[in-house]
Order: structure tokens, then C-alpha cells, then sequence
């Protein structure tokens, strides 16, 4: 029998997501990964490094500053996030009405215990309304309280004058009876301040590599957020309060950019020879590090437009959509109705694009300020380039015969090895100017020159030097 139930066992939720932790917030082991990060100088620059990230620890302080940004999106009254990172705690703060200090009329307790001490619980579920928030499937901050050791909430209610506070311990296993006190507010607040059970990740405290990977999290949510949410973080406002200014913390100001904004997309294009596609993107505030179907919305529109404008010009040219694409750099900031991602940890967009609840037209400025930019003679020369090389290669090579059966044709002997490259084929005018190129080539040899007469002119002749 004790086989059977070593062999066989029956797990709770919450012990489930404490021993398959990957399923809920991702990995929990230091991983090495390129990511952009706020650099530690007074520009407040952000440097694309390898760093030792912890993806499931950087989840769990997401999935508080989403709901934060949540707020922001949905309560007109928001006008400010404040932020607190240190090597052991994190603070997460927004104003606006909060959430009502009230007895939920069926789960018989507080409003606050019933979202951040129970799973499977929210106000995401009603998939008949249009809903541009990050959370989704109930569980959210109360990830957070699980991998936490100390997970505490203290919420203003300005509309019933209540003060609210609660703190849970041990992952979310131990929890304190709420403190509530009657309190006129003249707005709202939702503070939560938690300490990551750093033993289940293995580390002592944060990081320096993982406290400047949060902070830049922080000013994601100040580019992103509507431009009149002040952004603070550890007491410090973010000038970058919109998305303009924000995308210059990457390359800085770049005049191969432009830009469009319309109805829940703003979207920047850079030309970047010689670069590599690029993509930064954002769906309702969460950064979508592996983009998903609204990057590739965004992306196949313009090449499609670009590869037919190139190809009118360049009709036999052969166009891969990755010869374009290799020249773009997109940001992309959106809201997207009830948003579907591979997993919790929401780093890939899967939802349809007929199901975004909104859709983006392509401005004709896009195109023509690419063009005017260069992007078609760059990418024009690259398959020139690409073409160039392609028959160079197969000029070279070994030759196993000698090419036999064309009628007057005197082949170099180097033609068709290793030495082709050497080698060049002198075509005449017909047989009388034949005559006088073999014995030009009586003199510099046989090896390099071959000669072949022809019947009349050529056409349509491309020279590569």
C-alpha cells in the first residue's frame, strides 16, 4: 500500500504550482539570456546584455505591475504608479477608487482576501465584454503570494471610507485576519509590498542583474500607460511618460524612424541596414519578449507592401520576405481585447488577429518614409550582392571533365577547378574574330583564357566586377 501512495498521489492547487513551478511562472533556475536592461548611469539608457535572469522571479514581479497597469487602463481615476525595488523587497502602488472594502455576497469574505489569498479568482471572466488587461486566468498576483515569504496588501477605499490591510506568510499558507478601519480617503490606493521566497529560487537576495531588469519593467510601464499616469520609481518620476520617448532608450533619436498612432496601436518602423530584424513589443502593458501574432500582423504588412513596390522596379529579381525584414527594427505598443498567450508567463501573443478588437490600417507615410530612407536600394543591392556570390560558387568547384560537345568552344584549362575564379571566356563576333583572340591567347596561355565565337550580339548582359 505505501507503494501505491508514493507511486500515486493527489496534489492541491496551490501544492501543484509550488512543485511544478515552470507550468504557472516559468523557470525558476538562473538562466543566461540577452534582454535589454536599465543601465546603472545618470542617462538612464537601456543595454541589450546577458544577464542571469530567474524568468519565473522576474513573473512574479510582473504579474503585480500588470495589475497595476490593469488599473490605469480601466479606473480614469489613476493617475500615478509608484515603484520600489530593493536586493529584498518589492512595493507596487497605483491611486484611483481601488478596490470596494465589501463582503463578497457569495464567497462570504473581504473583496481583498477573495483576489490576492484565492485562486481562480478575478474580475477577467466575463468573455462578453471587450477587456484590454493583462490578467486572464485568476491566478496573477496570487502567484506572487504563493512564492513569496511575506505578501502584504493595504488598499484605500474612497468610496465606502475604508482602510483595508491583510498580510499572508509561508507561500501563501499562513494569513493574518484584515485590519479595517473606517477612513475618509479622497482617493483611492492598492499597495503591495512582497518578499520573494528567495530559497525557492536559490538565491540569497535579488540580484544586480534582476534588480535592473525589474527597473526597466518599471519604464516599460511608463512608455506604455497613458501619458498623464506618473510613473515613480523608487520616488523618482520617469520622464519617459509615453511611447515616443520611451523607444529612445533603445537606439536613442533615430531619423530613419516613423511613426503612427491610431486606436489601440502606435507603432514605430526603423531602417537599420546592415542590422537585423528586430522586434520590441507590448500587449496591454506586458512585454511580449518572443512577440506572437500582433508582431507578425504588423511586420507582414509592411514587407508585403515593400516587396511589391520592389518588385514592380525588379521584376526577375527573386525577393525574400527575410531580405526586407532583415532591414527593420518595430515597436509596437497595443492593446488587445481578452489577449491569448502560449503560456502564464504571457511572452508570446497566440491570439487571432480577427480577435484583437481593434485593427490597424497601414498608413502610407510607413512606406514612403522607408523608401525615402533607402530600404529598396539596400535591399535591391543585398540580392545583387547574394546573386554575385551565388555564381561565383558555381564557378568554382572541380572539374571531373571537359565540357564536351559545343561545337567551336576552346575551354581554359582552369576552368571548372579550384582556379576558376581565374579563369575569364572571350566571346567573339563570329569566326574571323575568333582567329584573332587564339592568337592572343597563343600568347598568354591556355590555362585562364578560353574563347567561344558566337552568332550576332548579346542581350540583356550583366557585368560583375
Amino acid at each position: 500500500m505505501a507503494e501505491l501512495e508514493d507511486k500515486y498521489q493527489k496534489k492541491t492547487q496551490l501544492e501543484h504550482i509550488l512543485l511544478r513551478p515552470d507550468t504557472y511562472i516559468g523557470s525558476v533556475e538562473v538562466t543566461k539570456e540577452k534582454l535589454w536592461i536599465l543601465s546603472n548611469d545618470e542617462n538612464s539608457k537601456l543595454l541589450n546584455k546577458e544577464i542571469n535572469n530567474i524568468p519565473g522571479l522576474a513573473k512574479l514581479f510582473d504579474e503585480v505591475l500588470v495589475n497595476a497597469a490593469d488599473a490605469s487602463n480601466e479606473d480614469n481615476t489613476v493617475t500615478q504608479i509608484k515603484v520600489e525595488i530593493n536586493k529584498n523587497e518589492l512595493i507596487v502602488e497605483n491611486n484611483g477608487i481601488g478596490i470596494p472594502i465589501k463582503i463578497h455576497p457569495k464567497e462570504n469574505i473581504y473583496l481583498p482576501e477573495l483576489l490576492f489569498g484565492h485562486l481562480l479568482t478575478g474580475s477577467n471572466f466575463d468573455d462578453s465584454k471587450k477587456r484590454f488587461a493583462g490578467g486572464r486566468n485568476g491566478f496573477g498576483a496570487k502567484l506572487t503570494n504563493i512564492y513569496s515569504s511575506e505578501f502584504e496588501v493595504i488598499i484605500h477605499d474612497s468610496v465606502n471610507n475604508k482602510y483595508y490591510e491583510q498580510k499572508w506568510n509561508n507561500n501563501m499558507s499562513l494569513k493574518t485576519e484584515p485590519i479595517i478601519k473606517d477612513k475618509n480617503f479622497k482617493i483611492g490606493k492598492v499597495r503591495i509590498r512582497f518578499k520573494p521566497d528567495f530559497k525557492k529560487f536559490k538565491i540569497n537576495e535579488l540580484s544586480d542583474d534582476l534588480v535592473n531588469l525589474f527597473k526597466k519593467r518599471v519604464y516599460d510601464i511608463a512608455g506604455t500607460t497613458k501619458e498623464n499616469i506618473n510613473v515613480y520609481l523608487n520616488d523618482e518620476k520617469i520622464k519617459q511618460n509615453n511611447f515616443t520617448k520611451y523607444i529612445e532608450l533603445y537606439y536613442g533619436k533615430d531619423d530613419n524612424t516613423v511613426y503612427d498612432e491610431q486606436e489601440n496601436w502606435e507603432i514605430f518602423v526603423s531602417f537599420k541596414p546592415d542590422h537585423y530584424y528586430e522586434h520590441i513589443s507590448f500587449v496591454n502593458c506586458i512585454n511580449t519578449y518572443n512577440g506572437g501574432t500582433h508582431v507578425k500582423y504588423i511586420t507582414d504588412m509592411i514587407v508585403k507592401q515593400l516587396d511589391t513596390i520592389i518588385k514592380k522596379k525588379n521584376k526577375d529579381m527573386n525577393i525574400k520576405p527575410q531580405f526586407i525584414k532583415d532591414n527593420l527594427c518595430i515597436f509596437i505598443n497595443c492593446l488587445i481585447d481578452k489577449p491569448q498567450f502560449s503560456s502564464q508567463s504571457k511572452e508570446e501573443l497566440k491570439s487571432k488577429s480577427s480577435n484583437f478588437g481593434s485593427s490597424y490600417n497601414l498608413n502610407d507615410k510607413i512606406i514612403k518614409k522607408l523608401i525615402s530612407f533607402g530600404i529598396v536600394e539596400q535591399v535591391v543591392n543585398l540580392i545583387k550582392i547574394k546573386e554575385e556570390l551565388k555564381i561565383k560558387n558555381k564557378i568554382r568547384g572541380k572539374k571531373v571533365n571537359n565540357i564536351k560537345g559545343i561545337e567551336k568552344l576552346e575551354d581554359a584549362n582552369n576552368a571548372g577547378t579550384k582556379l576558376s575564379e581565374n579563369c575569364f571566356l572571350i566571346l567573339t563576333e563570329g569566326d574571323s574574330a575568333k582567329t584573332l583572340a587564339m592568337s592572343g591567347r597563343s600568347v598568354t596561355g591556355n590555362d585562364n583564357y578560353g574563347v567561344f565565337p558566337l552568332k550576332g550580339k548579346l542581350l540583356n548582359v550583366r557585368v560583375y566586377f
